[in-house]
Order: C-alpha cells, then sequence, then structure tokens
C-alpha cells in the first residue's frame, strides 16, 4: 500500500513538473514569435490620435487610431496573410492595437519602433514609454476592421 501512495505521489510530481515546463515553452515561443514579428515588421511611425475604440470585455485592449505625421512605410495591412497583427497603415492614417488603451487619450502623439518594440507617448510634455504587444484577440481585430469608424477613418 505505501508503494501505490509513493508511486501515485510521484506521477502527480512528473505531472506537475510536465505542466511548468509546457507552461515555460509556450510563454517563451510566444515571446520569441512577437520579437521576430515585430522586428520584420521595422516600422517607425510618428502621429497624433485622432480616436481610440475600446474592447467592451477587455477595457486594456485598444484600436488606436491615429493620424499619421511621418512613417517609414506608406502601407502596410497583414489582415489577409495573419491571423493576428499589430496595426493597419494606409498612407497617412494607421489603427494599432495597443493596451492599455485607458492609457491613451485622443491629442497625445506617440512615437512607434517595431523593430524596438517602442510605443512612446507624449502629452502634455510628460513622456511614457510602453512596449508593443501582439494581441491574440480575432474577434476584436474582426469587430474593429468591420466597424463604420474604422472604414470613416480611412477614407476620410
Amino acid at each position: 500500500m505505501d508503494r501505490s501512495i509513493w508511486s501515485n505521489k510521484r506521477l502527480i510530481i512528473v505531472g506537475f513538473l510536465f505542466l511548468i515546463s509546457l507552461t515555460i515553452f509556450y510563454f517563451t515561443t510566444r515571446n520569441l514569435y512577437q520579437k521576430h514579428y515585430f522586428k520584420n515588421l521595422s516600422l517607425q511611425l510618428q502621429g497624433t490620435i485622432a480616436h481610440i475604440e475600446t474592447d467592451s470585455s477587455n477595457k486594456n485592449l485598444g484600436a488606436l487610431y491615429i493620424n499619421v505625421i511621418q512613417a517609414n512605410k506608406d502601407y502596410v495591412d497583414q489582415r489577409d496573410s495573419l491571423s493576428y497583427y499589430y496595426c493597419i497603415l494606409k498612407r497617412n492614417k494607421a489603427v494599432v492595437f495597443q493596451s492599455p488603451a485607458h492609457f491613451f487619450s485622443v491629442g497625445d502623439t506617440v512615437y512607434i519602433d517595431t523593430y524596438d518594440r517602442e510605443l512612446i507617448r507624449k502629452t502634455n510634455g510628460k513622456r511614457d514609454v510602453l512596449k508593443t504587444t501582439l494581441h491574440q484577440n480575432k474577434n476584436f481585430l474582426q469587430k474593429v476592421t468591420k466597424s463604420l469608424s474604422f472604414n470613416t477613418f480611412f477614407n476620410s
């Protein structure tokens, strides 16, 4: 009887260690993917926030509608090739999916450098630096890109 108890404990310990290893592997892989994604995107952009749309189920996630002042690219739209993407850029307009959304206000100036994974917000003489993050909320991405405000923004 003592052996079966010890055997069950060992099985639980091995299972627990396996779950920990799997979790570490998941987060390490996700971080490497994001690092690779943002370096390949290699977008540098400066602009002013014109509108903010937040996710009703997750107030942290938001779509920042940006009037672009300067950018190193004219066009970025990965909707056809990727399930998850950081931004859509068309000429002098961009929508960036960033959190925490409540951190931003209409009129803030933002500087984005995806190669260094930085988003710098300037408001009222104050400068804050955030890390760019690739969010995996497909429903929110689809909701925003099909919304009237999204289509109106890019067509104005």
